[in-house]
């Protein structure tokens, strides 16, 4: 019920009005990504807390959507985290088409039995540096 509610008061804000923090960036050599935390959505509620997590790409990916030929440069990732056993889990993904989450292209919650799944977060990812992040700032 909680997450339904954050989830639901989370979405109502307009991306535009995000305040994306650069965390860090990594490249494949190929394409660079950027990323991003929006410190004004971070939010702790017991053991949990809930963060939007943002990639920029430094040009755009091909297939981003189930559009055929629609093309993304950044995605969103709402994610719910435990700081202390060190597990995520997203709750909704949405790729967009221009730059810092604009021009929204598609969104996607994800389905209610993979929300019950939490994985403990891989070492140098993605994730882990969102986590990291968001988890340095409860005080």
């Amino acid at each position: 019920m909680l997450i339904i509610l954050f989830v639901s008061i989370t979405s109502a804000v307009a991306i535009a009005d995000d305040e994306w923090v650069y965390v860090d960036e990594s490249s494949n050599g190929i394409i660079t990504h950027k990323y991003y935390v929006d410190e004004t959505r971070i939010r702790f509620d017991g053991k949990f807390v809930y963060f939007h997590f943002l990639t920029q790409y430094d040009s755009p990916v091909i297939y981003c959507t189930e559009v055929k030929g629609q093309h993304c440069r950044s995605f969103v990732n709402l994610y719910q985290g435990n700081c202390g056993t060190y597990e995520i889990k997203t709750l909704r993904h949405s790729m967009y088409e221009g730059e810092l989450g604009t021009k929204l292209a598609y969104r996607k919650d994800v389905d209610v039995d993979f929300k019950d799944a939490f994985a403990i977060v891989t070492r140098n990812s993605f994730q882990e540096l969102g986590l990291d992040y968001v988890c340095s700032k409860k005080k």
